[in-house]
């Protein structure tokens, strides 16, 4: 795996790095200042509140990355462990299917021709995103957990790709490299926070409220299973 890692890391270096120019449009220099860099920083803050769908679409998208992160992506392995008796083949198959889901949508996009309304193409995938996220702990055997997993990952490629496509046609290209980068940094930061919250939340607030009675505990039940054992076939 590390192998294939590597491999696909070079290929895509080496694309760039000998097939792809970068045009310079701003001119070459030799040194940039803080100064620059903080003036950059505020134009950029300044376009997005000039342009309000610019910024709820990159809202969106800080959105579902922290949904994913608090919940999915820092849950689902101890999750699977819990429910499989510690099973690591189970994590194992379910990853797997994840990775099928982004390589079949990877593949759709590729082979398919743009769709002419994007952002319905956008809405989509971050639906099956959710969809994924909020369904994953219904799931009472690893066939479900595979299928819901690949549809999930399935959503993820669409909505990313399209969302950049409308950022990259809606946003002037002297002002795409500002918006990209607070959206990296803006994701960088969440990510983390998410895997931190999901553990105190999962910890602290919901396996302490699962131990509890009423109706809300049995639709919770019904709808997730309960124990701490094994549950999936």
């Amino acid at each position: 795996m590390l192998a294939i890692d590597l491999g696909t890391f070079a290929f895509g270096f080496l694309t760039l790095l000998f097939l792809v120019k970068i045009p310079d449009s701003t001119g070459k220099k030799n040194r940039i200042s803080f100064h620059e860099v903080c003036g950059g920083a505020a134009e950029g803050l300044h376009f997005l509140q000039k342009e309000r769908e610019i910024f709820l679409l990159l809202a969106l998208y800080s959105v579902l990355e922290f949904a994913g992160a608090i919940s999915f992506d820092s849950m689902y392995s101890p999750l699977i462990l819990a429910r499989t008796g510690n099973d690591q083949l189970a994590v194992g198959i379910v990853s797997s299917f994840m990775a099928a889901g982004c390589v079949a949508a990877s593949l759709l996009l590729t082979f398919t021709k743009q769709r002419k309304n994007k952002l319905s193409a956008m809405y989509l995938g971050s639906f099956l995103c959710l969809a994924g996220i909020a369904l994953f702990g219904t799931g009472r055997s690893l066939t479900a957990g595979c299928l819901i997993v690949f549809v999930g990952c399935f959503g993820s490629p669409i909505y990313q790709t399209y969302q950049s496509v409308i950022l990259r046609e809606k946003v002037d290209v002297t002002m795409q490299g500002r918006i990209f980068s607070l959206q990296g940094m803006v994701t960088g930061i969440l990510t983390p926070l998410g895997y931190v919250a999901g553990a105190l939340l999962a910890d602290k607030v919901f396996e302490p409220f699962m131990r509890g009675s009423g109706r809300k505990i049995k639709l919770l039940v019904w709808l997730v299973g309960e124990g701490e054992g094994p549950v999936w076939d």
